[in-house]
């Protein structure tokens, strides 16, 4: 079943890649999708974002014809819109980044801000929101910038000093926009508790990168991606893995990436992320990164990072694979199971003797979670 599995994925991945790259290994995917399958490839293909991608490299190609009509019209339609939005989100981005330059302060864009029109053209890779990283020391004067702009900050998921203290980060949101508009600004990708204790990740030294030019060097872009595809969202979208992909096939300085991951313990996350982006885009990884970065992921290790690309929701929000992939996965374990009183009042607005109880509860709620994770559903989480 787990091969299976992994050979569904790669055929998405296949279709997704570019036909010049691979004409041969185009072809076989397409041929290896039955007429009725092709609902349920597209589908799958949405929720990885990675729609509109396949259904170009299909018309390029001229193949798209051979998708059964009823499908192919719905697929287009949905394609369409999510270029549509993203063509509005990147123009929001440009905006803001314009009207932040004028008021001296720095937004770094990153993930779809970052890579369109670099590596991506406009209508290969969906936006859900837009991205940026700020200084902390920024925060007031970004919450000021983007309530300049008619964008508010967004309370609702989380209380607005819980994200600060334990997500690092701020979102913004407008009703207003033709499309639902979320902005977030972001200062350490790895604020929260399990993430800070069980690697060493610099989010400083990604910013720096960017300090000349206002845009993160290509190593800086790998690492980030990296962290944000298997530590945050615990591989949760193909898309991300392409992005680590298109960022490789531009040429890296290698020794860089290797010697970042060594210092934020995150080799073996690396290890895993580079290893699933050559099998299924055929990134050109040498071998010597691998020595690098020691050995490879456990079958254990990559059997979880499959059910998580097939959206397995609980296994991914159980936060088992970045836990395997950690260099300290005691201060992982404790800070996960166990990140305190004050992160549970502000994760549950609860007075202190309710946060006690709380956090002495998160085990079996974790455990629950866990025991759930052959539950299929979409991720939350920008792109």
């Amino acid at each position: 079943m787990a091969d299976a599995r992994r050979a569904w994925l790669k055929r998405i991945a296949a279709l997704a890649a570019a036909p010049a790259d691979d004409p041969a290994g185009f072809e076989r995917a397409f041929s290896s999708v039955k007429t009725g399958q092709w609902r349920r490839i597209l589908e799958d293909a949405r929720e990885h974002f990675l729609l509109p991608l396949i259904l170009k490299n299909l018309r390029k190609a001229g193949l798209l014809g051979a998708v059964p009509s009823e499908t192919r019209s719905r697929a287009e339609e949905e394609a369409a819109g999510m270029i549509a939005c993203t063509s509005f989100l990147y123009r929001l981005g440009e905006g803001l980044i314009a009207a932040a330059a004028d008021a001296g302060v720095t937004l770094v864009p990153v993930k779809g801000m970052h890579l369109i029109p670099l590596y991506y053209e406009p209508d290969e890779r969906p936006m859900r929101d837009v991205d940026f990283l700020i200084r902390e020391s920024d925060a007031g004067r970004v919450k000021e910038l983007m309530e300049s702009r008619g964008l508010r900050l967004e309370t609702g998921r989380f209380s607005a000093a819980f994200m600060t203290r334990f997500m690092g980060e701020m979102e913004f949101s407008s009703a207003d926009a033709a499309f639902p508009a979320m902005v977030e600004a972001q200062w350490d990708i790895a604020a929260p508790p399990y993430l800070k204790r069980g690697y060493g990740f610099d989010a400083g030294w990604v910013m720096d990168s960017a300090a000349r030019g206002g845009r993160l060097t290509a190593e800086a872009a790998v690492v980030y991606a990296v962290f944000h595809l298997g530590a945050a969202h615990s591989f949760s979208r193909l898309m991300w893995l392409m992005d680590v992909h298109r960022l490789a096939v531009r040429g890296v300085g290698w020794d860089e990436v290797v010697d970042a991951a060594g210092r934020f313990g995150m080799r073996a996350l690396a290890a895993c992320a580079l290893g699933f982006c050559e099998e299924f885009f055929g990134a050109p990884v040498p071998q010597e990164v691998y020595r690098g970065l020691g050995r490879r992921p456990s079958r254990l290790t990559e059997r979880a990072v499959v059910e998580c690309l097939m959206h397995r929701r609980g296994l991914a929000e159980s936060r088992l694979v970045p836990f395997l992939l950690s260099g300290k996965k005691t201060a992982f374990l404790r800070a996960f199971v166990f990140p305190g009183a004050g992160f549970a009042a502000l994760r549950y607005s609860a007075p202190p003797w309710k946060a006690f109880l709380l956090s002495l509860s998160r085990p079996f709620l974790l455990a629950a979670r866990l025991a759930g994770f052959m539950k299929r559903g979409n991720r939350r989480g920008g792109a």
